[in-house]
């Protein structure tokens, strides 16, 4: 400590002599012999720099914590600054505040918690040594006024992209070399006050009051009822934990640095209720942390969990790779090609969904004078709020018509981290990959360091597991949606005898026997069909006696199945429910990101038809799978005719329409849909029947025909025989850069994104 003092006391020394210096202040200086290290301290907070003595920037020192390091502070703002920004910081300390008292900042996240060197801030207040840091990396005319986490953070970075654009990639650079250097400056550790029960005496009342209600639901035997008052309960308790708590750990929970707040509430209140070997909630309460001791009986029922989360972190670990390998070999060609694909298409959203900023117009909006490709910012938002339109139809990646794969400009947007379009050769695909697979990562080591959450909603898909069963469809698929796959009336619903429900409609129009999979006829009953709701699910809203279904209606709640959708629906009702379930996917678990990547992946996922009909003088033939793009430019070239919704019924389409495709039946439910949705007029053709073709994510590569790229996937010995046998071709100056890397030879950026 007594170097770090000298050290400290000679750039004071030297500070301090070049201020005076350039203000005519250093005659007598010159006269006095070298003073002790204390005599220049004091001269120091002459200055008006003052050193808090109660703990360095890292330290939570407004708490009272003593942790005196301000030598090493200044040494860092010397290392950092320079000496001459750093006698800057000290001129214009000197020019405000004489003697500032303890400044109790806003800046509160847990690696620039507290300053120790305060100098006169924006608009007259006070600024902490951390606030200068950090305003000083920022342009001039922005500082930082509140708590700077995660979401602060990420608005910071927004606005600065917004006004100083050229600047963007200088500040992140800056604010990142901070965050590095600060994160390892001071070494956090979990002390006695991390795992000390808050809140105690609450905390004790909590448990009591849901041990009394879990009593009541266990003689009731309303399992569903059971969790849903678990949940509440440890939603409860989270909220007590981080009531007024000021530690370490508190503060970095709250700041969303790291960790969750359910994780902390686990560690050091009680871990509220656990799973079985089985991933089945116990209901008994544990009414203490482990921190304060826990009798046998609640030790012995959290082993079996605790044992679970070791073999999750050694088994688990690789699957998110995996995953996020299969989705980028899926997105490799996505890449920017064109600045407008010229599609009319789009996906309909309401204004005061956030996801349509950064986003294009796919239709004109009167009502607020905006015209099709317009931008649409936060002031468009607001003035669409404002006008209280109900609904837009924008540009999505999903409908994108960008060939080959690739995607346009105006379809893909704004890039939120630039608030910039995406340049002609960017790589889309590979930037969704790496959103996308990043959190899968995250959200792995999370099962792996938490224990369980009780939830209401146990039907719901969360984490890498979820997206997994969604994307994959295995043959087992847990609670999976009942869909109707007829034409009918609900004529009784009846308690099934092994627990659950079964609905059974009678069939009043004929549809395609590919339909049919799940019903079982009616006995002693013609043309009626028997759908079993199994107890883990309900019934679906308006699904009673008398109600006409059709397929492809929700019978039930419970978990999308995108081949049940696909056979019963159509394409573009399949990509849609594949980007909103792999979006709601994330959100469950507590990651909320921008849709179009997942809007993005839907379109790559689910790339082929299967022709089950067609004119003789089409290209291609019945049973034949085909990607949608080539199947859209032979329906081109059928004649067509344009049709009034109203009297579409029983046609098909022959250009796509918001989300739906090409080759879309026009049923009732595609007949309210379009004029819902303002749609007067739709393109039909005749004797056209086609089938989404949904394959697993790791089985879309495969059929490709570009076989030099899919080599890069897996099942190579089939690739090979497939290429030879069906003569495919690749491409080397496409949009795959696998393909164009592997040749080599001639690999080059074209001017519209190819290799």
């Amino acid at each position: 400590m007594g170097n770090n003092t000298a050290d400290l006391a000679d750039m004071v020394n030297s500070q301090i002599a070049a201020y005076r210096k350039e203000n005519g202040q250093d005659k007598d200086d010159r006269k006095k012999a070298p003073i002790g290290t204390k005599q220049r301290l004091n001269a120091l907070n002459k200055t008006g720099v003052e050193i808090d003595p109660r703990g360095s920037v890292t330290s939570p020192a407004m708490q009272g914590v003593n942790m005196p390091k301000p030598m090493e502070e200044t040494n860092y703002a010397k290392e950092t600054l320079g000496n001459e920004q750093m006698a800057d910081a000290l001129k214009n300390r000197a020019n405000g505040l004489k003697k500032p008292k303890a400044v109790s900042s806003p800046l509160k996240t847990p690696t620039l918690l507290q300053a120790s060197i305060v100098k006169q801030g924006a608009a007259g207040k006070p600024e902490t040594f951390a606030e200068y840091l950090i305003n000083h990396v920022l342009p001039s005319d922005m500082h930082v006024t509140t708590q700077l986490d995660k979401k602060q953070t990420e608005v910071l970075l927004i606005e600065v992209a917004r006004k100083h654009p050229d600047q963007y990639d200088k500040v992140v650079s800056g604010l990142k070399r901070l965050g590095d250097t600060w994160s390892t400056y001071d070494p956090v550790t979990m002390g006695i006050e991390e795992i000390s029960t808050p809140n105690k005496a609450k905390r004790d009342a909590i448990v009591r009051k849901y041990q009394a209600q879990l009593e009541k639901d266990l003689k009731k035997g309303d399992k569903q009822t059971m969790l849903t008052h678990l949940e509440a309960f440890q939603k409860e308790l989270s909220r007590n934990d981080l009531d007024g708590s000021k530690d370490d750990a508190s503060i970095m929970v709250s700041s969303a640095l790291t960790g969750n707040k359910l994780q902390l509430m686990k560690l050091r209140t009680t871990p509220g209720v656990v799973t079985d070997n089985d991933d089945h909630i116990v209901p008994i309460i544990f009414p203490k942390s482990y921190a304060e001791g826990v009798d046998p009986i609640h030790f012995w029922l959290g082993a079996a969990e605790s044992r679970k989360n070791i073999a999750v972190g050694q088994v688990n670990t690789a699957k998110p790779g995996e995953m996020s390998k299969i989705i980028s070999n899926v997105l490799n060609s996505a890449i920017v090609s064109k600045r407008d694909c010229g599609t009319m298409q789009g996906l309909a959203f309401p204004p005061r969904d956030d996801t349509i900023i950064g986003r294009y117009l796919a239709r004109d909006v009167p009502e607020c004078n905006l015209k099709r490709n317009d931008k649409i910012t936060a002031d468009v938002q607001q003035e669409l709020l404002r006008k209280k339109v109900r609904e837009i139809i924008v540009r999505s990646p999903q409908t994108c018509e960008a060939p080959d794969g690739s995607v346009c400009q105006l379809c893909m947007g704004m890039r939120n981290s630039t608030e910039k379009d995406y340049e002609i050769g960017d790589s889309a695909g590979l930037i969704t990959s790496g959103n996308i697979g990043e959190p899968l990562t995250q959200m792995t080591l999370s099962a792996k360091h938490s224990t369980s959450l009780a939830t209401g909603e146990d039907n719901k898909l969360r984490k890498e597991k979820g997206l997994r069963q969604l994307v994959e469809m295995p043959r087992n698929y847990p609670n999976r949606k009942v869909l109707c796959e007829v034409i009918g009336t609900i004529v009784n619903i009846r308690p099934a005898p092994q627990g659950g429900q079964i609905i059974t409609i009678r069939q009043t129009r004929p549809v395609p026997e590919r339909y049919i999979v799940f019903g079982t006829p009616t006995p002693h009953m013609e043309q009626h069909w028997d759908y079993y709701v199994s107890p883990s699910l309900k019934l679906a809203e308006g699904i009673k006696r008398g109600a006409e279904v059709y397929p492809g209606m929700e019978l039930s709640n419970g978990v999308d199945n995108l081949q049940d959708i696909a056979r019963l629906r159509n394409l573009g009702f399949t990509r849609s429910a594949a980007a909103e379930n792999m979006y709601q996917v994330y959100k469950n678990t507590g990651q909320t990101m921008d849709r179009r990547h997942f809007e993005l992946l839907s379109r790559a996922a689910h790339p082929y038809v299967r022709i089950v009909r067609a004119p003789a003088s089409a290209a291609f033939v019945p049973g034949e799978v085909v990607t949608y793009e080539d199947f859209v430019q032979e329906a081109k070239k059928l004649p067509s005719m344009d049709v009034s919704v109203a009297n579409a019924l029983g046609k098909v389409l022959g250009e796509g329409v918001l989300d739906l495709t090409v080759g879309t039946e026009i049923d009732a439910q595609v007949q309210r849909y379009l004029t819902e949705h303002g749609v007067k007029t739709v393109k039909t053709v005749s004797r056209l029947e086609v089938a989404p073709e949904t394959l697993p994510l790791s089985r879309v590569v495969n059929q490709r025909k570009d076989w030099i790229s899919a080599l890069n996937h897996r099942y190579l010995k089939n690739q090979l025989i497939d290429a030879a046998t069906y003569g495919k071709k690749s491409n080397i100056h496409g949009y795959n850069p696998i393909t164009a890397y592997a040749y080599g030879a001639e690999m080059r950026q074209g001017t519209d994104g190819t290799y």
